[in-house]
């Protein structure tokens, strides 16, 4: 699981799922408030991986298939993605 790199606090899976699901919304460390915001590479695999789920789901005219697909790329997405650090604009 990725932790803040001010202060090594763990991240919650829940809190990057969320984040990945809500259009990869910023994520803040829970000890020091730090935000961090989803990688582009993060966004770019992610998009892949989902579209590719459809797709394949919507091709084979079986929406059981779409879940099968789509379950676990949700459970393991928080383990690839990755974060940076939100610069202040």
């Amino acid at each position: 699981m990725k932790k803040c790199k001010k202060c090594s606090n763990e991240f919650k899976r829940e809190d990057i799922m969320k984040s990945l699901l809500l259009g990869y919304k910023p994520v803040k460390c829970g000890s020091c408030n730090t935000e961090y915001v989803v990688n582009f590479r993060t966004r770019i695999i992610m998009g892949l991986l989902l579209a590719g789920a459809v797709v394949l789901g919507a091709g084979l005219k079986n929406p059981f298939v779409f879940f099968i697909l789509i379950v676990p790329i949700l459970y393991m997405a928080p383990n690839f993605a990755s974060y940076r650090i939100k610069e202040d604009s």
